[in-house]
């Protein structure tokens, strides 16, 4: 069963992680039941969901379970599809997530882009403003000389 489990594993690319988590177990576990023939009912019925593979079917030629009660299997069957509803539904959940993630990040990018071109604005209107003041106080101080030239020249005249 081991082999069973880590070559739909590696076929549908899960991350050892996630098989992890989904039975509550740590990574370097994995190695343990993939060497393993038996694997205990509740890691089948976990992983079962996230390997999209029923991993309870090659159970059911066993000598041993054929005495089972079809209610026994009906219930195991029931929680099987319960554990595959609630992985989809988390699966969307993760993608919805990721969506909303993605862009977020794409308007934190354009709000850097915003407050990067503000900022060159800003620059370029104190330039044109110091640029500004700069001229304004030409004309203020050649208004000035030209008023105590006139000043003078008028001082000349009404002394003649």
């Amino acid at each position: 069963m081991g082999e069973i489990i880590r070559k739909l594993v590696e076929e549908k690319n899960i991350p050892r992680n996630k098989i992890a988590s989904c039975i509550n177990t740590v990574e370097s576990y994995l190695y343990k039941i993939y060497n393993k023939e038996e694997v205990r009912i509740g890691h089948l019925i976990n992983m079962s969901p996230l390997l999209n593979f029923n991993l309870l079917e090659p159970y059911f030629e066993l000598e041993e379970l054929k005495g089972i009660e079809g209610s026994q299997w009906n219930t195991m069957k029931r929680q099987l599809e319960e554990y595959q509803k609630a992985l989809t539904k988390s699966e969307n959940e993760n993608k919805k997530s990721d969506m909303i993630m993605d862009y977020n990040k794409r308007l934190v990018k354009e709000n850097e882009e915003l407050k990067e071109r503000n900022t060159r604005y800003e620059i370029i209107i104190n330039e044109l403003q110091s640029k500004e003041n700069s001229a304004m106080g030409e004309e203020s101080g050649k208004a000035i000389t030209d008023e105590k030239n006139y000043t003078m020249r008028r001082g000349k005249r009404s002394k003649k």
